[in-house]
């Protein structure tokens, strides 16, 4: 019985072991999952802002609907990782988060709401993957669509979003809140 009771512990101590990362891999997949946010981020910012340029906030929320989810596959397929936007508040329920998710959410909001500097996660998710998280904080340019209706977010940039997003939550945010993050899931090597 008590060689047992040994090989349980001692099994627990190296599965909790394998679920924990080193400092060198964590800084690695950060380093990854920034490069990969920041192409994303990019690529996304590009295209919209061109649709802003030709059309304005009219033109925005549709190429938003049509492309975002597939300019972000197109990155995943590019980099071989899961890529997703969430948030607390989500305008498109293809990005609901997950509970893990939105834990982290909870913290990146706590660590605004006292001023304290973000900083991305990595982390192992229930499955043993590696998963990277970095905040994505309200830009004065993304009111236009995310902003309190009826100030930042015209009546009518409200009634199109509304007829895209019939449950739109993604309204309502200031400048400088969390207004959600990059979730990159790393392929099981």
């Amino acid at each position: 019985m008590k060689k047992i009771s040994v090989v349980i512990v001692a099994g627990f101590f190296f599965l909790s072991c394998q679920n924990k990362l080193t400092k060198e891999e964590e800084d690695n997949f950060k380093e990854k999952g920034a490069e990969i946010a920041q192409s994303a981020t990019k690529e996304l910012g590009s295209n919209l802002m061109s649709s802003m340029k030709e059309g304005g906030v009219e033109a925005a929320i549709p190429f938003c609907h049509a492309s975002a989810l597939i300019i972000t596959e197109k990155k995943a397929k590019e980099y071989q990782a899961e890529i997703k936007r969430t948030s607390h508040k989500i305008r498109n329920p293809k990005n609901k988060p997950s509970e893990e998710d939105t834990e982290i959410l909870k913290k990146f909001i706590s660590l605004v709401e006292s001023n304290t500097a973000l900083e991305p996660v990595v982390q192992k998710d229930k499955d043993n993957r590696i998963v990277f998280y970095s905040p994505i904080l309200m830009q004065k340019q993304c009111l236009a669509c995310h902003g309190s209706p009826g100030m930042e977010l015209a009546v009518r940039t409200d009634s199109i979003l509304k007829s895209y997003y019939p449950e739109d939550q993604a309204t309502g945010f200031k400048e400088g809140e969390l207004r959600g993050m990059w979730k990159i899931t790393f392929k099981n090597e």
